[in-house]
């Protein structure tokens, strides 16, 4: 019998964890960005042209070229919450400068692309939008 209930209990903490996150996930969240980035709601000129933008249909352009030093920005026109990390999924590792985490839908961040090199990153949420970035 205390087999039972223990298993019972067990279930009902994992089922709830499980429901306290996907709601998590669901909520409007302003970013916290790494040092390397930041939100803004107006970019320059400049920015303007390194712009990528996620809709329902993934990263556009999928593929940027830009130069080491420049400002590239990232708006979230998805509909939904997204994250913006970088490549391999689900870790991670490869490009930390982009781990630009969270991006609410409507939001807008940014990244310095600190070196030359070809950088891929996907939105975390639904890994298969994925995108690159070209830097000379």
């Amino acid at each position: 019998m205390n087999k039972i209930l223990l298993g019972i209990v067990g279930v009902l903490i994992v089922a709830g964890g499980f429901f306290l996150l996907s709601r998590g996930s669901q909520k409007t969240t302003v970013a916290t960005p790494a040092p390397t980035t930041q939100a803004t709601a107006s970019p320059s000129a400049q920015q303007s042209a390194n712009t990528v933008t996620l809709t329902a249909n993934g990263f556009s352009p999928a593929t940027i070229t830009v130069k080491k030093g420049d400002t590239v920005s990232f708006v979230n026109k998805s509909g939904t919450l997204a994250q913006i990390n970088s490549d391999p999924h689900p870790i991670h590792n490869l490009f930390p400068f982009l781990n630009l985490g969270p991006i609410a839908d409507g939001q807008t961040l940014q990244v310095v692309i600190p070196q030359t090199g070809t950088f891929t990153y996907h939105n975390h949420l639904d890994p298969t939008e994925r995108g690159t970035i070209i830097a000379q």
